[in-house]
């Protein structure tokens, strides 16, 4: 199970270790020393220094039995953390937790291209792994495993590969996609785009004007609201593509209908006729508008476009 942490951009589809080999200008290795990197503790550990004119970097590569031969190449050895810093500066990668070859890890960085690189980090990222991202614009791919990703700020691009994943874009304008498996994306803040993918997927937009889309596969998604200030009326309003009537959910179970009475009210769904503390529909030429009252005077208070949709019924919604 991998844990990585970024406090900078961060992209891992075009990760490259080769810019260690090509901006290389001194290494350090550190045998049976047990030093620390990224807070564990490591029997040997590799440092290699780069700089491009701009940047001064030191890569760290935390293991047990990394041997070298006469040549200076590693010829041996497993890595289980490896740490990118700025030099005399702040970590700004920092990856632990798991178990890969160090010779691996070397090859990748002796040649042009990253197709080696991805394939080494997929196999660092192949478990049950947890991924917080920068407050800038990152890109992520968490592949084979039930991750968790966090993209907190900026605009982020996160890919859960296979397996079930948690994917929270935070704040920023986020894509979020789960692939296959059963996920849950959380747009959280933001104009957000979710897409489920394969799998009975739970979407959860947030704040903001968010596009949904579970996937269109034969398997349940869900769609949840938590708030009617999370869709707003007109332009602003979220979309839900890809939604397949008896099927699919729209959940506005979180959301009170009549705050004016105690505790969390339900709504009542009352197909296309506009009723007071209810849910209903409009049919539109290309899709359905789902529009909810909360005040109880049969206008609505909050919308939801449900593209491509002819009609909805009370086994559509989760009130």
């Amino acid at each position: 199970m991998a844990i990585i942490k970024t406090s900078y951009q961060s992209d891992s589809f075009a990760m490259d270790l080769n810019y260690y080999d090509r901006w290389f200008y001194e290494d350090f290795f550190y045998n049976d020393s047990y030093l620390t990197l990224s807070g564990r503790v490591y029997q040997d550990t590799y440092l290699i220094n780069g700089f491009d004119g701009d940047n001064d970097l030191v890569l760290g590569l935390g293991g047990t039995g990394i041997t070298f031969n006469w040549q200076g190449d590693v010829i041996g050895g497993t890595v289980g953390g490896i740490s990118e810093a700025i030099y005399d500066g702040p970590e700004v990668l920092s990856m632990q937790g798991f178990s890969v070859s160090a010779v691996s890890l070397y090859q990748a960085a002796l040649t042009y291209g990253n197709a080696d690189d991805r394939a080494v980090l997929s196999s660092i990222m192949a478990g049950n792994d947890t991924v917080t991202l920068s407050a800038y614009n990152d890109r992520f791919e968490g592949w084979a495993g039930n991750d968790q990703m966090f993209g907190n700020g900026g605009n982020d691009t996160l890919m859960g590969g296979t397996g079930g994943d948690m994917l929270n874009g935070g704040g920023g304008n986020d894509r979020l996609v789960g692939a296959d498996g059963n996920d849950r994306l959380i747009g959280a803040a933001g104009n957000d785009l979710l897409e489920g993918g394969g799998g009975s997927d739970m979407l959860d937009g947030g704040t903001g004007r968010d596009r949904m889309q579970g996937g269109l596969d034969a398997i349940r998604d869900v769609f949840i609201f938590r708030a009617a200030a999370e869709t707003a009326l007109g332009a602003q309003r979220d979309e839900i593509l890809q939604f397949r009537a008896g099927q699919d959910d729209i959940d506005l179970s979180l959301i009170d209908a009549n705050a004016a009475r105690a505790g969390n009210q339900a709504f009542a769904f009352t197909g296309t006729a506009a009723a007071a503390h209810s849910v209903w529909y409009v049919k539109q030429a290309d899709g359905v508008l789902v529009r909810g009252d909360l005040n109880g005077n049969k206008i609505a208070d909050f919308e939801i476009w449900v593209d491509d949709a002819a009609r909805l019924g009370a086994s559509d919604f989760i009130l």
